[in-house]
């Protein structure tokens, strides 16, 4: 009965779901394309289960490697911030880049900014300021992007390896699902007949 009815959705039904599906990804896409829908969606981002980390990581690669970039051309270290946060591909990163711009024209320090936000590995901050000290921010943050860039393209390497088993049981759930239900009324039949014989 449960493969029948989902066969009934499916060849009845089934445009409505896909109607659905078309709608909710255009209205979602529009939602991204405002401000305040990309700060959303890429603050959900950052904290999905063991995919999260991963854009975090690779909007931080993008945020430090542009940075390392303009300071080592010698822009000054507000504007390519501001410009950093341009090219980072995550808006919460981007608008913590942008504040902390703001507090270092006060006076604040970048290892101070890093540790605000509560998204940076303990370590990272220490080598920010490390390198504050001794001047050498450019090529600390440009060992900070190939190490996060590094470290993503093992996770990805890690998840595919897993995506593919998984799919065989997915797909092998459903192939059992569908046999039983084909079969286990035709033996449940031959056992209502030997009962009855």
């Amino acid at each position: 009965q449960m493969l029948i009815g989902i066969s009934n959705i499916l060849v009845h039904q089934g445009w409505i779901v896909l109607l659905a599906l078309i709608a909710s990804f255009d209205a979602l896409r529009r939602y991204y394309r405002t401000p305040a829908g990309r700060y959303k969606i890429d603050g959900l981002k950052i904290r999905i289960p063991l995919l999260g980390p991963l854009f975090l990581k690779s909007a931080t690669a993008n945020l430090t490697g542009s940075l390392a970039g303009l300071l080592k051309s010698g822009v000054g270290l507000l504007p390519a911030l501001q410009t950093a946060a341009l090219v980072c591909g995550n808006e919460v990163l981007a608008e913590d880049a942008r504040v902390a711009a703001r507090n270092l024209s006060l006076g604040r320090r970048l290892s101070a900014e890093l540790e605000a936000t509560g998204r940076f590995p303990a370590m990272v901050v220490r080598m920010v300021a490390v390198a504050e000290d001794l001047g050498t921010l450019p090529e600390v943050l440009k060992e900070i992007t190939v190490a996060y860039n590094d470290d993503v393209d093992y996770s990805i390497r890690r998840i595919m390896a897993l995506i593919e088993p998984a799919t065989v049981l997915c797909l092998g759930g459903v192939v059992g699902f569908v046999l039983v239900a084909l079969y286990y009324p035709i033996f449940n039949m031959g056992n209502v007949f030997l009962s009855g014989a």
